[in-house]
Parts: structure tokens; C-alpha cells; sequence
């Protein structure tokens, strides 16, 4: 019984966020889609899919935990960033 809930506690203290495909400065870059579990997010190869009323932001790692310092932050000095959007 104790290993059953110390594993629940680990992988409850581990993040598991969807691994989305992204393009940066013509590099291919492996993102993750999070979100601090106000709602549904999942990610497919490049695709992502948010709920309605929820949010998720683009993490650079699969971080155990949801803090600014795994935000991912593009240099935009001279640069752009690009998505489509299917309502």
C-alpha cells in the first residue's frame, strides 16, 4: 500500500505535458503544451487543442512543476511569431 500511494505522489508531483512541435528561426523545436489545470489541453505533432474558458501556455520543458522559469520565451527582437486559429 505505501509504494501505491508514494507512486501516486510521484507522478502527481510530476508534470506530464503534451510535447507539440514548433518552429523556430527554421529549426524544428520540441515544445510542451501546459496548463495549470483550469480546463482540457492536448497536443498532436503540431496541433493543439485548448477548451473553452481554459488556458495553457508553451513550456520549454517538461517541468515537474508550473513556474514562470519554464515559460518559453522567444527572442522576438526583429522576429514574429505566426499560428492559425480553427473556431
Amino acid at each position: 500500500m505505501k509504494s501505491l500511494l508514494s507512486m501516486a505522489m510521484l507522478k502527481a508531483a510530476h508534470a506530464n505535458f503534451d510535447p507539440i512541435s514548433a518552429q523556430e528561426n527554421g529549426q524544428s523545436k520540441t515544445l510542451y503544451l501546459a496548463n495549470k489545470g483550469d480546463g482540457l489541453s492536448s497536443a498532436i505533432g503540431s496541433t493543439a487543442s485548448v477548451d473553452f474558458n481554459a488556458r495553457a501556455f508553451l513550456a520549454s520543458t517538461n517541468a515537474p512543476s508550473i513556474t514562470p522559469a519554464v515559460y518559453y520565451q522567444p527572442n522576438l527582437l526583429g522576429g514574429s511569431v505566426s499560428f492559425d486559429t480553427n473556431l
